[in-house]
């Protein structure tokens, strides 16, 4: 029976090697691992200036949007790119949120880096706020949406200088 299967699939990945060229069975191999429907918000603020950029990532697009804390003003899109099925995209999706809730915060600054993150993946919805703090895998969230975006529109979120940071407030208390 074993032999009977292990013929079967030979012959089915023959067949595919034989109909297609390398990019289509390539492209075949990445379609079979679907990447989960997801979309995460990034708000990434700068409250002494009223500017926030929003990124909004799913799995199939990013979108960079730019908010104006003013009243009357309106959202831009700066920055708009489709996405095929990366390794980026499945590396976004399987990173575990589920301990992320909340507010973090280091206590001895009330400006600079402020971040909010909204994961929605099925019917689980994560949201945290990151106030000049460092969690591992917002860190790893925003290398890889940095590594989709322009240059110019990177976040900036620095583990060594936010440890760094949120270590020297805890030897001042």
């Amino acid at each position: 029976m074993r032999r009977k299967h292990r013929l079967i699939g030979l012959l089915c990945l023959t067949s595919c090697l034989w109909c297609c060229s390398p990019n289509e069975t390539l492209q075949k191999l990445e379609n079979d691992q679907q990447i989960p429907v997801f979309q995460i918000k990034v708000r990434n603020s700068d409250y002494s200036m009223g500017d926030n950029w929003i990124y909004v990532l799913t799995e199939r697009d990013l979108k960079i949007i730019y908010r104006e804390d003013v009243v009357g003003s309106k959202d831009t899109v700066l920055f708009t790119k489709t996405l095929a099925g990366s390794d980026t995209l499945r590396k976004i999706s399987r990173i575990d949120f589920s301990q992320l809730h909340g507010s973090y915060s280091n206590s001895c600054m009330s400006d600079g880096s402020q971040i909010t993150v909204q994961v929605i993946k099925g019917s689980d919805t994560t949201a945290a706020h990151l106030a000049n703090y460092y969690r591992a895998e917002v860190g790893q969230l925003i290398a890889l949406l940095n590594s989709l975006a322009p240059d110019k529109y990177r976040i900036w979120y620095e583990k060594k200088a936010l440890i760094a940071l949120e270590k020297e407030c805890a030897e001042k208390r």
